[in-house]
């Protein structure tokens, strides 16, 4: 893994982390792999 791929895995991560949502990652092997991310549709008090 390179820096900058690093860079926005932790860029895309406490986005989603301060925003209360949730990542998840789905791979086959020899077919890649397929990340997934979901928001509030509401704002959290």
């Amino acid at each position: 893994m390179s820096m900058k791929e690093s860079v926005w895995d932790w860029l895309l991560k406490n986005i989603v982390e301060n925003h209360r949502g949730t990542i998840t990652a789905e791979s086959q092997l020899g077919h890649g792999a397929c990340f997934l991310f979901t928001l509030p549709a509401k704002a959290i008090s």
